[in-house]
Order: structure tokens, then C-alpha cells, then sequence
């Protein structure tokens, strides 16, 4: 930043401001944090979404092998006592 300015003739007066090269180095700098920042989030987000695709693949997945298991054990339970689940009637002796 210029703080001062000579005129022929004059003494130095002091300057306020920027010049454009500082104003558009400024702009540049800002114009690459502010992407990096974008692209930083917006790997965050697809990052998120993948994750949770996963996630979910896997409960569906988990799901799935535990009704598996569920229905298996009540089969193998049902074979197993078997004599347990067939009605059986005593004969009684006919009155004719």
C-alpha cells in the first residue's frame, strides 16, 4: 500500500487506498481459498452419501441373514419335536 505521494513542487501528501494489483491479488487469493473450500465440501458430501450407501447395503444385508436364521431355527425346532405338533386320538370302543 502506497502511503505517500510526492508532487513536483509540493511536499509529500499521505495516500489512503490500494491499487489495483493489491485489490486483484486480494480477489485472486480469496477467489482459491473460497474454492478449496468448495471442493473440500463437496467431497465431505459425496463422502457422506457413499457412507451411508454402505451402511444401508449392509442393515438390508444383516437383516436379510437374521430372518434367514429366524425361519431356519424355527424349522429345525418343528423337525426336531415333531411328535409334538401331530394330534393323536384314542380310540375308543365302538357302541353299535
Amino acid at each position: 500500500m502506497n502511503t505517500k505521494r510526492q508532487l513536483p513542487g509540493r511536499r509529500a501528501l499521505p495516500v489512503r487506498g490500494f491499487t489495483i494489483i493489491e485489490i486483484m491479488t486480494a480477489m485472486v487469493i480469496f477467489g482459491m481459498v473460497v474454492a478449496a473450500i468448495f471442493a473440500t465440501w463437496s467431497a465431505v458430501t459425496r463422502g457422506a452419501v457413499s457412507g451411508n450407501r454402505a451402511v444401508a447395503a449392509a442393515q438390508r444385508s444383516r437383516i436379510a441373514l437374521q430372518q434367514l436364521q429366524q425361519a431356519l431355527g424355527g424349522t429345525r425346532s418343528f423337525v426336531a419335536d415333531v411328535q409334538y405338533y401331530t394330534l393323536r386320538r384314542k380310540t375308543a370302543p365302538s357302541r353299535i
